[in-house]
């Protein structure tokens, strides 16, 4: 970004796990939001299993923005204790 504020050579963009909030992922997509105006040509994938996808979409607000889903299930998780064991 320093030698090219539009990355004119970078055709796509992934950020992993988008749902996951902290100061830096917030401001990452607010450069990015901006970033997007300036190089139309740039493709942003957004990957979460959790995110709401419809809330990003409208956060970026480009034309026709795209969003794949992909149906899945999460697996049945037991919590074992150490101390439960001894």
């Amino acid at each position: 970004l320093i030698s090219d504020k539009n990355l004119t050579e970078v055709t796509h963009i992934i950020v992993d796990e988008v749902h996951e909030r902290s100061v830096e992922s917030d401001l990452l997509l607010l450069l990015l939001q901006d970033l997007l105006q300036r190089h139309t040509t740039l493709r942003l994938v957004l990957m979460s299993a959790t995110a709401h996808a419809g809330l990003f979409s409208d956060y970026f607000q480009r034309a026709s923005p795209k969003s794949l889903t992909i149906p899945g299930f999460t697996h049945p998780v037991n919590e074992l204790f150490l101390e439960d064991a001894l």
